[in-house]
């Protein structure tokens, strides 16, 4: 069901079926308990090339670029996902879905533990659910624009439900109507790293 709102033009999924005598823990992507079965983590990352000069010529890295462009997943977030409550470890990172807004339905995935959205083409306002999340020790929203849009809050007091998180990157996300972003920012007990570059912000940093 989650496959099925998702584009995949490169057909990286084509392991993903109903029908098929493959058990979804072997699933590409897929990682399950090895005594439980639950499914514990998706890695749907698509990978984006990195420019070394050094190790490889303009020409390979314009092919690995259009390679990554063709395997990006994008459409849209199966409410279905929410279906998997054992489910700890999400990395939907650096692909491109579109202008769509974080869905809600995150929030209430209370087993997350790691979640990252950077770089995939989430806008809009950065749904407040999220601090619902209370396992969560990684959080990275980074780098998510689309046509001119950015991920943006009001305010960050919905941080306050995350005491365990540690990593924490809102990168590009505008927080300049969020007055207590810093002060919020500065009450997680647990964070040890934090990135907030080109997030417009302003005036005096305590």
């Amino acid at each position: 069901n989650f496959k099925q709102n998702l584009t995949d033009p490169s057909n990286r999924l084509a392991s993903w079926a109903a029908a098929s005598d493959v058990d979804c823990c072997h699933w590409v992507g897929v990682v399950c308990d090895n005594h439980t079965g639950h499914v514990l983590q998706l890695h749907l990352r698509s990978h984006y090339p990195v420019y070394d000069r050094l190790a490889i010529d303009e020409d390979q890295w314009e092919a690995q670029y259009e390679a990554y462009l063709r395997s990006r997943f994008g459409g849209n977030i199966n409410p279905s996902l929410f279906d998997l409550k054992h489910l700890i470890y999400l990395d939907l990172s650096c692909n491109d879905f579109g202008g769509i807004q974080i869905p809600k339905f995150l929030g209430l995935m209370g087993s997350l533990r790691y979640l990252n959205l950077s770089q995939a083409g989430f806008v809009g306002l950065i749904p407040h659910q999220l601090g619902n999340l209370s396992n969560l020790h990684y959080l990275n929203l980074g780098l998510n624009y689309y046509e001119n849009n950015n991920l943006y809050v009001k305010n960050l007091q919905w941080l306050s439900g995350l005491p365990l998180l540690q990593h924490l990157d809102l990168s590009s996300a505008d927080l300049s109507q969020a007055s207590d972003c810093l002060q919020e920012i500065n009450k997680l007990p647990s964070l040890s790293k934090l990135r907030l570059s080109q997030c417009y912000l302003s005036g005096f940093i305590p």
